[in-house]
This record gives structure tokens, sequence and C-alpha cells, in this order.
């Protein structure tokens, strides 16, 4: 399981159209800056399922949802089932802002 992390530059802020006017989230202490953690995981056996993911012609093969074909190699390392955004505060305080099982 890999895990990514993206923040921004300290002292810089991001400003987000919504709806066609910017809004800031701001957050009961006041704090507008968080560093923002985004994980990605999976918890599919792909070995035990892979009859279920791969090509009726190719077994070396997974066709997507769009109808394109790759390698169940690219499939297996690309794929996620579920995904976790956590914003952190300068002062610590952390906050879920979305964790999905996404299968």
């Amino acid at each position: 399981m890999a895990t990514t992390r993206y923040s921004a530059r300290a002292g810089t802020r991001t400003d987000c159209t919504l709806a066609g006017a910017n809004q800031v989230y701001v957050d009961a202490d006041g704090e507008d800056t968080f560093e923002l953690v985004i994980w990605v995981g999976y918890n599919i056996d792909w070995e035990d399922e892979r009859q279920s993911f791969a090509d009726a012609d190719n077994p070396d093969l997974v066709t997507l949802i769009d109808g394109r074909r790759i390698p169940f190699e690219v499939a297996r390392h690309a794929a996620f089932d579920a995904i976790s955004i956590i914003a952190t505060t300068a002062r610590g305080r952390a906050t879920d802002v979305v964790s999905e099982d996404l299968a």
C-alpha cells in the first residue's frame, strides 16, 4: 500500500471558486491554511479475483469501463478502491475531509 503526501508551501493561500464566488474555508479556530494528505489504497486480492477483471479475449488485459483495454499489471498498480483526505492545521488539529470505500 502506497501513501503519497502533497502539501502547499507554508504561508500560501489558495482561494477556491465555487458556484462563481470566491470562498475560503476557515475552521472553528480561525485557521485557513491546511496541509492536505490524500491517501488512496486497495483491498483487492488481485490473483484471487483476476478472472472477474480479465478481458474475455485476452487474460493479460483488463477492459476498463470506457472500453479501453490495458495490461493487467498496469491496472493492478494503478487501481484503488478507497480514498481518504485529511486536513491538518498548523496547530496539529486533523480533520477527515473524506474517507470512503469506493467498492
